[in-house]
């Protein structure tokens, strides 16, 4: 088997990969097929000893959750990822911010929304636009849009105009 100095940097892009496939999955609506690539996407990344990946293929794991209306075990998987999330990048912990802020407004939890899409915001107000960020789906604007998706379900719709408003410059 090939261990040379090419082997951490091409399981991280099959790690990257199962990503991209899981998200693929997921919008068909085909979540044993995402959590499957999620799943991998771990694998490699306790592996590799990459909080990064750990974190996203967690928070992912947990996004099937909400999306099956299982927010109790949503919010279990979330917050399992902290241990990597706290030592990970500033964007993987921004995306994560974001997606359990999706979890709490779609469960109803507006003290819960509040908190993390305002830690989302916070981390995406001082972050540079980057590939990254741009694969992950998070940047000022991802968030500022998340945020009033919030206030919409929250049935607060003044204040989902007003984030529009300034979306919309």
């Amino acid at each position: 088997s090939y261990h040379g100095e090419f082997m951490k940097p091409a399981q991280q892009l099959l790690a990257y990969a199962h990503q991209m496939m899981g998200k693929i999955a997921f919008d068909h609506l085909d979540f044993a097929a995402a959590s499957g690539h999620f799943s991998e996407m771990i694998d490699l990344g306790e592996e590799l000893h990459d909080p990064d990946i750990i974190t996203l293929g967690m928070t992912l794991q947990g996004s099937i959750f909400r999306k099956r209306g299982r927010f109790e075990h949503a919010i279990r998987c979330f917050n399992a990822t902290k241990p990597y999330a706290d030592i990970a990048s500033v964007g993987t912990q921004g995306v994560r911010y974001n997606l359990m802020a999706r979890l709490y407004y779609d469960s109803g939890d507006e003290q819960g929304f509040l908190r993390t899409i305002n830690s989302a915001l916070e981390i995406a107000e001082h972050m540079k636009e980057s590939i990254t960020g741009l694969a992950n789906d998070f940047s000022l604007d991802e968030v500022l849009q998340e945020q009033a998706s919030g206030y919409t379900e929250l049935w607060k719709p003044e204040k989902a105009i007003e984030i529009y408003k300034d979306t919309d410059r």
